[in-house]
C-alpha cells in the first residue's frame, strides 16, 4: 500500500507533496493520546531521480512563511489515498554542515492542543466560585456549568463521552478551532452502559487534557480520531466512546512460531516492578501532620477488586499513594474508587506486555485490517518457553516505518492482554 506526505495549510490545502524528498519516515498513532509522525528531508540539492528539493520546500509558500514551518502547517499522511493521519507540524530542527542541510520535523495529532485549553462551560467559566452575597442572592452557587445543567444539580448524571463531547464544543466556540469537530463523531451517552462521571466534576480550574487523563485512567472512556483532509479547518472527527475498537479475534491474528506463521518476533515481558495488593489511598485535604480527609482501600464500600488470592499467592506488597496536590481529592473520592479498582486490579498480578512485530508482506496492515483499540488473536509458541493460544489482545500502539521506496514496515505492536 502506498503512502504520501503532504504538507498542508491550517485549511487542508496542500502547499506541496514530499513524498520524495521526506526520508526516515514514522508514524506512531497512540490510543487516548497523542499520536507523533516524525521524518528527515533535505533542505537544498536534488533528489536521485532529479527533483529539486528547493522547488518543493519554498521559502515563501505565497502566505508569508515557508512551505517547512511549526504552527501553521500540517502533514497529512495518507494511505492508498485514504488519511490516516493529520497531524500539526510541531518542531522542526534545521542543522546545516559542509556539504548539505537537512530538518527533523516532529508532528503531532489534534490531541497535542489539549493541554492548551481549559474546560469550561458554554459562557467561557473556567472555574467553580461564588458569586457576590450583596449582588445576587444564589451567593455560594457554582458559575462553571459543565456539565450544562451542573449548576442547578451538582450531582447531574454526565457520561464520560458526554463530557468530552461538552468541552471540546465548548473551547471551539469560546476560543476557536481546534483541528477537531465533533459533528459526525460517536459519543456514548446513555448511562449504563456508560458510566457515571458526575463526580468529577468539582475540581476546578482543569485543562481539557488533564481531566480527560484522569477519565482514561479510570478506565470509563476512549477517544477515537477519525482523520479527514477535507477542505476547511477539522483535521479528524472526534468520537469519545465507552471502549474504542472492534472485535477482530475471529478475523485479526499474529502468530509466532504458530498459526498463520505471520510474526518475525515474538516478546512477552512480565514484571513485579509496579506490583502491590495492599494500596491504600490518601485523599486530600490533609487536616492534620499525619491525617487526611478521605482514604480507599480494599475495604471500602463499592470497591470490587478482591486481592485475597494475590495475598495469598506473594504475599503482602504494600503501597500508599497520597492524592494531595489540590486539597479537593476526596470531594470526587468515587472517581478515584473506579480509578482504585482498575490500579489494583493491574497491579496484583505480575504486569503482562507482550510485543508482536507483524511479517512484512504477510500479517494483516494498520489501517485497513486493524486500528487502535481492536482486539486481535495472539499465538506464540512454545518455543519461546511458555505457550499463549488465542489470546485476545487489545492494541494500544502501532509503529509504522515508511522506507524510502515507499513500502510499509510494521514495527512491534504495543499489546496487552490484561487491559
Amino acid at each position: 500500500m502506498a503512502y504520501s506526505f503532504e504538507i498542508a495549510d491550517l485549511a487542508n490545502t496542500v502547499l506541496a507533496d514530499i513524498t520524495g524528498i521526506a526520508m526516515e519516515k514514522r508514524l506512531a498513532p497512540r490510543l487516548n493520546r497523542a499520536g507523533q509522525v516524525t521524518f528527515k528531508t533535505p533542505l537544498y540539492g536534488t533528489t536521485p531521480t532529479g527533483v529539486d528539493v528547493s522547488s518543493i520546500l519554498l521559502p515563501d509558500a505565497g502566505d508569508g512563511y515557508p512551505t517547512l514551518c511549526t504552527g501553521n502547517r500540517r502533514l497529512i499522511v495518507k494511505k492508498s489515498g485514504t488519511p490516516v493521519m493529520n497531524t500539526y507540524i510541531w518542531t522542526v530542527e534545521r542543522a546545516g554542515g559542509p556539504n548539505d542541510a537537512y530538518a527533523d520535523v516532529a508532528c503531532f495529532d489534534p490531541m497535542i492542543r489539549w493541554q492548551t485549553r481549559w474546560a469550561q462551560d458554554a459562557d467561557g467559566s473556567i472555574v467553580d466560585g461564588v458569586v457576590d452575597l450583596l449582588s445576587d442572592p444564589d451567593f455560594g452557587k457554582p458559575i462553571l456549568d459543565l456539565p450544562a445543567g451542573a449548576v442547578s444539580d451538582d450531582a447531574l448524571p454526565v457520561s464520560g463521552g458526554d463530557l468530552i463531547q461538552q468541552m471540546i464544543e465548548n473551547t471551539i466556540a469560546n476560543n476557536g478551532p481546534l483541528g477537531l469537530t465533533t459533528s459526525g463523531g460517536t459519543f456514548d451517552t446513555t448511562i449504563p452502559p456508560a458510566a457515571d462521571v458526575s463526580f468529577a466534576l468539582t475540581d476546578w480550574p482543569t485543562k481539557v487534557g488533564d481531566l480527560t487523563a484522569l477519565l482514561f485512567a479510570a478506565g470509563v472512556v476512549d477517544v477515537v480520531l477519525a482523520p479527514t483532509s477535507a477542505a476547511g479547518e477539522p483535521m479528524a472527527v472526534l468520537s469519545a466512546v465507552n471502549q474504542a475498537g472492534s472485535d477482530l479475534t475471529a478475523t485479526v491474528s499474529f502468530d509466532w512460531q504458530a498459526g498463520a506463521f505471520n510474526a518475525s518476533h515474538a516478546r512477552h515481558v512480565e514484571s513485579m516492578d509496579e506490583f502491590a495488593n495492599v494500596i491504600r489511598y490518601f485523599l486530600g485535604p490533609r487536616v492534620r501532620p499525619n491525617r487526611w480527609r478521605g482514604s480507599i482501600d480494599a475495604t471500602t464500600s463499592g470497591i470490587t477488586t478482591d486481592p485475597t488470592a494475590s495475598r495469598s499467592v506473594y504475599g503482602d506488597y504494600v503501597d500508599f499513594p497520597i492524592y494531595d496536590s489540590r486539597g479537593t481529592e476526596n470531594t470526587v473520592r468515587k472517581i478515584y474508587m473506579r480509578l482504585f479498582d482498575s490500579e489494583l486490579a493491574y497491579r496484583m498480578v505480575p504486569r503482562t506486555t507482550i510485543g508482536i512485530t507483524p511479517q512484512a508482506g504477510v500479517a494483516p496492515e494498520p489501517f485497513t485490517d486493524y486500528n487502535l483499540g481492536d482486539l486481535v488473536n495472539c499465538n506464540i509458541g512454545s518455543n519461546l518457553g511458555l505457550e499463549l493460544v488465542d489470546a485476545a489482545i487489545r492494541v494500544f500502539g502501532i509503529d509504522i516505518t515508511i522506507t524510502d521506496e515507499g513500502v510499509e514496515r510494521v514495527g512491534e505492536l504495543l499489546l496487552m492482554q490484561d487491559a
